[in-house]
């Protein structure tokens, strides 16, 4: 239950960033690019921390739910990382009309 929390909390914490990161833009102590690389971190942390661990897992229950061994060894990474690179392949897509929309307003990260 605590570690669920926890999870949550950080989850939030990263989701509030995520949505005022246009605010922190003016924050003298830190540039937004250390914003950003933050975000970022974090990100990667829990994906290596919490998630992977619990991926591997799942690995064990489609196999025990009758699944071979061989075709369901890297089954639940391989959705993964096709949600991953969809992922990130709409925020490109997006970073890509919005700069063709309004050049001027957004900065280079």
């Amino acid at each position: 239950m605590q570690s669920s929390l926890i999870t949550f909390c950080a989850a939030l914490l990263l989701s509030i960033i995520h949505l005022n990161a246009a605010r922190f833009r003016s924050v003298p102590l830190f540039p937004y690019r250390v914003w950003v690389s933050l975000a970022a971190g974090v990100s990667v942390s829990y994906v290596f921390l919490q998630l992977l661990p619990k991926l591997a897992q799942s690995d064990a229950v489609l196999t025990a739910n009758g699944g071979s061994a061989e075709v369901v060894k890297y089954q639940a990474f391989l959705i993964a990382l096709v949600g991953l690179v969809t992922f990130y392949g709409i925020e490109k897509a997006l970073s890509k009309a919005a700069r063709e929309l309004n050049p001027e307003k957004l900065i280079a990260i």
